[in-house]
């Protein structure tokens, strides 16, 4: 009764498009339900064949949602909380240009050498309120943390290192690592059907993350601390106008987004630290057509300009997104659609940050504060 239609657009333009959506699923409602939901979960898995009783929960997820409509008003409550205990026997191999192999191997035959405890831990609070039966605004908060007494991972390992397929030395080892974080959204939404043949609809979002971990590491008499802390900041914004022809559509949006991250990161006595900062704007426009009764076509971008800043650097990037659909229906049974794309995609937070991080003496791992925006071109059929 609550469900009016439910609609699949795959590889969708827009916002979805520039925040890297693959596909979505739009749930549209009728404005006239009234009720009460209440939604419980729980999945656990065991392991009734554990060498140790410590072992034998491997996971647990139990969730609760609470949804109220009466009248203009929705309320919805959900409350949700994972965990693993994954202990396992774990091997790795590590090979090298020059000949270099490093074994990664369990202590013993018989025994896990891989502990592994995650914790996670999700709120969400929302509502939407029906203005009239043109307007509604909705505003939904999501907090996410995973604890850092529940979200830890130890691995001891016998080390053998090989040149050329010759052992040349051999140890033990081991590594822990203790970690926690806590992500926050908070998001505004308008939508108005101005009429039969305008809508417009915005949302503008917050949110605030930060993270913290602590890495031992041990091999050959080698001991390696590192402590990290960050922090980001984000908005993002988003206004979109609908109009449609007697046998078209056109689609006009802006939206742009900020984000400052903040990341210090120590190594035994040694510390670092660095700030990225990013200011977007985005545009996009649609139109579409039908044309006859076989063929639709639907064409457009989006045109994006980006502003990367550190302590150091400043850049401008601008990228344009083409966009083309061409559907044509051979018969009832038969659908062809043509389809290009291009999408974006900016490196990550772990990409930018120039710390080096030690896994073991013999791999260093650290990022590159001067990457650019890549643009990847697709081209199918869909039948």
């Amino acid at each position: 009764n609550r469900l009016k239609k439910v609609e699949v657009i795959r590889d969708p333009g827009g916002r979805y498009a520039l925040e890297g959506y693959t596909a979505i699923i739009n749930i549209i409602l009728n404005k006239d339900y009234q009720g009460t939901e209440i939604f419980l979960s729980g999945r656990s898995m065991v392991d009734p064949d554990a060498s140790k009783t410590s072992y034998i929960p491997v996971q647990n997820n139990v969730s609760a949602t609470v949804n109220y409509t009466y009248q203009k008003l929705n309320v919805y409550l959900k409350y949700s909380i994972w965990q693993n205990n994954f202990n396992l026997q774990s091997k790795t191999l590590k090979s090298y240009d020059n000949g270099l192999e490093i074994i990664h191997q369990p202590l013993y035959d018989n025994k896990m050498n891989t502990f592994v405890l995650q914790q996670y831990q999700n709120y969400t609070l929302g509502t939407d309120f029906y203005l009239n039966s043109k307007q509604t605004i909705s505003y939904e908060t999501t907090l996410s943390r995973q604890p850092k007494n529940k979200n830890s991972e130890q691995a001891d390992f016998n080390i053998i290192t090989l040149m050329n397929g010759n052992q040349i030395d051999q140890y033990n080892g081991m590594s822990k690592n203790n970690s926690s974080n806590i992500n926050s959204y908070h998001s505004l939404f308008y939508d108005y059907k101005i009429n039969e043949k305008n809508s417009i609809n915005s949302n503008f979002t917050f949110s605030k993350y930060s993270d913290n971990s602590i890495n031992y590491t041990q091999e050959n008499n080698i001991i390696i601390n590192q402590t990290g802390e960050n922090t980001k900041n984000s908005t993002n914004f988003y206004t979109e106008f609908n109009h449609n022809f007697k046998s078209s559509t056109i689609q006009i949006g802006y939206g742009n987004s900020w984000q400052e991250q903040n990341n210090l990161f120590t190594i035994e006595n040694s510390s670092s630290s660095f700030t990225y900062s990013d200011f977007r704007n985005k545009f996009y426009s649609y139109y579409s057509i039908k044309a006859g009764k076989k063929l639709s076509i639907k064409i457009g971008g989006a045109a994006e300009t980006s502003n990367p800043k550190t302590a150091n650097q400043e850049y401008h990037y601008f990228t344009f997104q083409p966009y083309t659909d061409i559907l044509f229906k051979a018969n009832n049974a038969l659908d062809i659609k043509l389809k290009y794309r291009a999408k974006t995609q900016y490196p990550s937070i772990s990409q930018t940050n120039p710390f080096e991080t030690w896994s073991d003496p013999y791999t260093v791992r650290f990022g590159n504060p001067k990457l650019s925006p890549n643009l990847t071109h697709i081209v199918s059929m869909q039948t």
